[in-house]
């Protein structure tokens, strides 16, 4: 299909990543650590069995932990080539990885050619792919700007940056990166939070700022630290000198956001067990009432009194920033078209600039 017998990831970066089919042929587990975007799995070993190995390995040496892999891999070649046989139907140069670019993908690019399918294999593996985030973040470049929403909790700045985008507006969704929702309950009903690492953080970051390849980005006022994950330093210092705006949204709103949001009534028990964790923040009488609203299934009372009596100050207290606009929200989609309206404005006097 036209592409050499190896990629470096410069070259596939460069001709555009949704060119390429990017085959996974690590464990389940490491590919759920984190992996090249848009790439399948389709592993040589499963975790077990690569947990196997490496004990072999170690014990034994590298001579008896290949032939133990040949006994393993051997029964699933069949299988294993009719899925690539499958991506390669696809049309698009197929790319094979592993690890490091060692043995792996060296094996899987071998059966493949056997079966008269056309491979190549990335050089380096995944681990070069990781290298390139890691310094695209390290010297991240100086002209990159960001706008950042600011706001009390619940006032809608999530969901406006999904409209912004929607419309064709580059944005960077840390909270959506993250599997975090940003707050002390910020982790409730969201699947992929478990299996969330900060190699996948980064690299979704990543691939959001390389699918817009723009100099301008919509943000949202984060803290450095959402959930279990750490936004890259060269990021979070752009975003406290970025354009910043405040929404402002009234409390009823707010309450009907998060309940709309949340979803309280799937989620008592997480939502108790969170309370705890944020139980000595709060007054005697404050927790008190949080409870007693939980219980009652009083959803509305529990979200205005933690509003009004815990996220409220703690945001007041927190907030040093001078703002440079201030926006009442009317509704989300008319808030993000005069986002939207700013943004064309504030990209333009860049651009002569």
């Amino acid at each position: 299909m036209g592409v050499k017998g190896q990629l470096t990831i410069d070259e596939i970066l460069e001709k555009d990543l949704d060119n390429f089919s990017l085959i996974d042929v690590r464990s389940p587990g490491e590919f759920l650590e984190d992996h090249i975007p848009n790439a399948i799995n389709i592993p040589l070993l499963d975790n077990e069995e690569r947990k196997e190995i490496g004990i072999i390995y170690k014990n034994e040496g590298p001579d008896k932990a290949k032939l133990r892999g040949v006994e393993i891999v051997s029964p699933k070649l069949p299988e294993f080539i009719k899925t690539i046989h499958k991506v390669y139907q696809l049309k698009k140069p197929v790319v094979i990885y592993c690890w490091r670019g060692g043995l792996r993908s060296e094996a899987s690019v071998t059966f493949a050619r056997l079966a008269g399918i056309s491979v190549s294999k990335l050089v380096g593996g995944y681990k070069s792919f990781r290298k390139f985030v890691s310094e695209y973040f390290i010297n991240i470049d100086e002209n990159i700007k960001f706008i950042t929403l600011f706001g009390p909790t619940c006032s809608g700045k999530t969901e406006i940056l999904k409209c912004i985008s929607q419309k064709g507006y580059p944005v960077i969704n840390f909270e959506e990166c993250a599997r975090h929702k940003g707050s002390a309950f910020g982790h409730i009903g969201e699947d992929g939070y478990p299996f969330i690492t900060q190699k996948k953080f980064e690299s979704e970051i990543f691939y959001s700022m390389y699918n817009n390849k723009s100099n301008l980005y919509f943000v949202e006022g984060e803290s450095k630290k959402i959930g279990k994950v750490t936004i890259p330093n060269s990021l979070f210092d752009k975003i406290k000198s970025a354009y910043k705006i405040y929404i402002d949204a009234d409390i009823n709103f707010r309450v009907n956001f998060a309940i709309e949001t949340y979803k309280p009534q799937l989620y008592e028990k997480e939502i108790l067990n969170s309370l705890q964790n944020i139980k000595r923040y709060l007054e005697k009488k404050t927790f008190e009432n949080l409870t007693s609203f939980l219980n009652q299934k009083n959803f509305e009372a529990f979200t205005k009194e933690i509003m009004i009596n815990y996220y409220d100050p703690l945001y007041k207290n927190g907030i040093k920033e001078n703002f440079d606009y201030q926006i009442k929200l009317s509704n989300i989609e008319g808030t993000a078209n005069e986002l939207i309206k700013l943004y064309k404005e504030i990209n333009n006097f860049h651009s002569v600039a």
